[in-house]
């Protein structure tokens, strides 16, 4: 009897370490971040995730977007109605909080897009294939200046992100000053200013790319934030003086869908949306 106890237990102990090894397996059906980058063609895509950040301003009618941004001014009327006007009435007399369910979204959201512009930015410094690689970090780091810039302007300190968190002390950090946020935003749209191409240089199939227009462009709006007026007009001057962009010829087609890739607009401007439900 005795034996047979053993041996029930010997049996025991190898089903527990053979269902600890099947439970450790990686999942065959997807695909690790590493997996992906292995192949530094799939850089391109990534970057293509970066630009789609941008559509989600219109989420919901860009609600989230528009009331971080414009309700507050002066030029927005206000609504009697106890439904979303009395949601949308505390941003212009601002008294929402941190509970405030679009302030929310929109704090979650930039800081998912900012994941995106670090997972490129991550990985490009290690590429061999630097022309590919320079202006994937080039594009990444203007939106990753973009996003700053946004929080710096919404929120004023806000925790800087300048790369994916590897550990878990890393995800509940303090908020960074201005001063550390326009650090980064400033030396990042430098970079990009560095290497990015211009509007000619994308030519027609780069329609819709940030370019080195672009970038110069938001370093002077940073700069005019700053009141640091000298360089404002020094990156204004440079995106006049390159023959890049003009006026557009009529304002009232300005922003008609068939003149996204107006002389005027220097953003990305085209989007596809198909809905799946």
């Amino acid at each position: 009897m005795s034996n047979l106890k053993y041996i029930f237990l010997a049996a025991c102990l190898l089903s527990f370490t053979a269902c600890e090894k099947f439970l450790e397996k990686t999942p065959q059906g997807v695909v690790s971040s590493d997996q992906f980058f292995a192949d530094e063609k799939n850089l391109d895509l990534a970057v293509d995730r970066i630009y789609g950040t941008l559509s989600w301003r219109e989420y919901t009618i860009g609600r989230q977007f528009f009331s971080t941004h414009e309700m507050g001014g002066e030029d927005f009327v206000g609504s009697s109605n106890n439904g979303i006007g009395t949601t949308l009435n505390t941003f212009q007399s601002f008294t929402y909080d941190a509970s405030q369910g679009f302030l929310q979204q929109y704090w979650d959201r930039t800081y998912a897009n900012l994941n995106f512009c670090n997972q490129v930015t991550d990985r490009t410094p290690a590429m061999k294939n630097r022309e590919l690689a320079e202006k994937a970090e080039a594009q990444a780091k203007f939106f990753r200046a973009y996003y700053h810039f946004e929080l710096v302007n919404v929120f004023g300190q806000a925790p800087l992100r300048d790369h994916v968190p590897t550990a878990a002390s890393e995800y509940d950090i303090p908020k960074s000053s201005e001063e550390a946020l326009y650090t980064l935003i400033i030396s990042d749209l430098e970079y990009a200013i560095a290497h990015l191409p211009t509007k000619s240089e994308w030519g027609a199939a780069g329609n819709g790319r940030i370019t080195k227009g672009t970038a110069q462009g938001l370093l002077a709006k940073v700069y005019l934030f700053r009141q640091d007026y000298a360089k404002a007009q020094q990156y204004a001057n440079d995106v006049i003086t390159s023959g890049q962009y003009s006026l557009f010829n009529d304002y009232r087609q300005l922003f008609h869908p068939s003149n996204l890739y107006s002389s005027e607009n220097m953003m990305p401007g085209g989007y596809l949306f198909t809905s799946t439900i």
